[in-house]
């Protein structure tokens, strides 16, 4: 599924035109965010010179985006497009430290002039460059656990490949329709381990890295002290989440967006479901019933 498909079934949803405006230091990848929204690619940018104005048609309904230059000159205007928007969102270079501090100035004068239950997305931009800054660096330098009573959101994502937008504008949409937006469950991996650390089965038959490392982990805990391993571990562009169900562990090495709640559904069924059988091509049958109800994909 393309992109903009997927931001249509978002938004295809709505009741009524919606407003969003995008704010940002000129430079944060804005338009190129915006321009992946519209075709599913970065396109060429040049500085936005005043404002960019784009409609999504889905159906009947009109998504309208207001995308604001980020020069000094432009930003006095961005607090009457913040205040009539139905939402705000303020992009940020993650990978350019320097100006956190101008970047932190700016959206707080807009989080000045903004009602509390208007939703605010901030974007960490560029996650894709190496020296990209992480999300707790970023709610650190712009000091957003200071927004006491606002609905607001942190998003890592990378308006050059796509990565993080559905999951940014998903929430979006869930805190304007008080609807959860719903898409399929990925697994890229999945393994059961015994209160040992040994694996009992897997999704695959080669171990990604990733749950090698877990194993490993795993075995440094005693039984007693199972119940401390972190219930989930994020990563650049993937989370591991974990369960513990009679006397096993499950974890499923997922992509970022998915669902902490549903995937440690599916795993808890996982372990029910293994724990009731002996025989290990059993519970490898068991293990692929119960993935099959919950996911669409598994594996690469």
């Amino acid at each position: 599924m393309s992109f903009k498909r997927l931001v249509s079934s978002v938004f295809g949803l709505f009741k009524k035109p919606t407003t969003l405006v995008i704010l940002g230091l000129d430079g944060a990848g804005k338009t190129t965010m915006l321009n992946y929204l519209l075709t599913g690619e970065p396109g060429v940018t040049a500085p936005t010179v005043g404002a960019n104005f784009e409609k999504f048609k889905v159906k009947e309904l009109e998504f309208n985006v207001w995308d604001l230059g980020g020069q000094k000159a432009l930003r006095g205007m961005w607090e009457e497009y913040a205040e009539k928007a139905d939402a705000v969102i303020f992009v940020l270079d993650s990978a350019d430290r320097e100006r956190f501090p101008e970047a932190k100035e700016e959206l707080w004068r807009i989080v000045s002039v903004i009602r509390k239950s208007k939703p605010l997305l901030i974007i960490a931009n560029k996650a894709d460059l190496e020296n990209a800054a992480t999300v707790m660096e970023v709610i650190e330098a712009l000091e957003l656990t200071k927004l006491e009573g606002m609905t607001w959101q942190i998003v890592w994502a990378s308006a050059l490949t796509g990565f993080g937008l559905f999951e940014a504008f998903a929430w979006i949409y869930e805190r304007l329709t008080g609807k959860e937006v719903s898409h399929p469950l990925r697994i890229e991996d999945l393994i059961v381990l015994d209160d040992k650390g040994n694996p009992i089965i897997s999704t695959s038959s080669t171990t990604s890295l990733t749950l090698s490392a877990f194993v490993s982990l795993v075995r440094n805990y005693t039984t007693e002290s199972l119940k401390d391993i972190p219930q989930t571990i994020e990563m650049r562009d993937k989370r591991l989440i974990i369960a513990i169900r009679e006397g096993l562990i499950g974890a499923a090495l997922v992509p970022r967006y998915s669902s902490e709640s549903k995937v440690k559904a599916l795993l808890v069924d996982v372990l029910n479901n293994i724990a009731r059988v002996k025989d290990k091509e059993r519970a490898r049958e068991a293990l692929m019933e119960v993935i099959e109800k919950y996911v669409e994909n598994v594996g690469t």
